[in-house]
Order: structure tokens, then sequence, then C-alpha cells
């Protein structure tokens, strides 16, 4: 078993193919249709699970979701932040939970890939920067 058994798009969509709904209505009838619901709150507690271990060994500073199942219709964005309040150790490490949902969708690659572009400019630039500094510093 692996996270992408119960938390991922694969998963959700055997919850909707179970139902006979098609994936993207999943969470707009979850309350209309007997079983579906239980079996959405199981999916979200399993989400708020596997983001609350991720806390727990990564510390972040602030938590980005979005995307994919969560860019749904009618995805239930408050049960899920409030389950990840309860699963991840914010009271033990005195950390508050930042948690803030994806705007950009697919072009949040785009800011990324400048970010590391420069990154990686930085990163080979800084030996020579260094280099010289060491050659201007001697006699």
């Amino acid at each position: 078993d692996c996270l992408e058994t119960y938390v991922s798009g694969r998963a959700l969509e055997v919850i909707a193919e179970r139902y006979g709904v098609p994936v993207t209505q999943v969470f707009v009838q979850s309350g209309s249709i007997p079983g579906l619901g239980a079996d959405i709150d199981r999916f979200v507690r399993d989400q708020a699970l596997a983001i609350g271990t991720a806390v727990a060994l990564f510390s972040p500073a602030t938590i980005v979701l979005g995307g994919g199942v969560c860019a749904i219709d009618a995805f239930p964005r408050r049960q899920l932040e409030e389950l990840v309040a309860l699963r991840a150790p914010f009271s033990e490490t005195g950390q508050p939970m930042d948690l803030r949902w994806a705007r950009l969708g697919w072009r949040a690659v785009l800011y990324g890939g400048l970010k590391a572009a420069d990154d990686y400019a930085a990163a080979r630039s800084m030996p020579a920067a260094q280099e010289k500094q060491e050659r201007e510093s001697l006699p």
C-alpha cells in the first residue's frame, strides 16, 4: 500500500465508479447518494492524515494545497482544514498552522521554474564571486 491508494485522484475515481457518478460530481453528490458521503469523509480524513504526517516530518512554515482533487467542485476545504489542524502536531511544536489554498493552477510551475533557474544561476556564480573576493583581499 502507498499514499496513492488512499488520497489520489485515482482513489477518488474508484469511489466515483463505485457509486456510478462522474468524478467531477463526487463531492457535489456526496450528501444525496447513500454511502457516498461516508466514503468521501474517509477520503478527506486520509488526506488530512497524509498532510499531518508530512507536517510532522518536515515542519513547514506554510502548507499550500491545491490542484487536482482540491479543484473539484464542492471539495470540502473547511473539513480538510479542520482535520489537518487536529492531525498535525501544531500544539506540540507551538507553531501556528498556516494552510493556504493555491490559486495559480498550472501557472505555478512557471514561477517555480524561474525561482529554480535563479537559484541554480546564483549557486553556479557563487564560487567565482568568492574566488574574486579572495584574490582582492590578498596583499
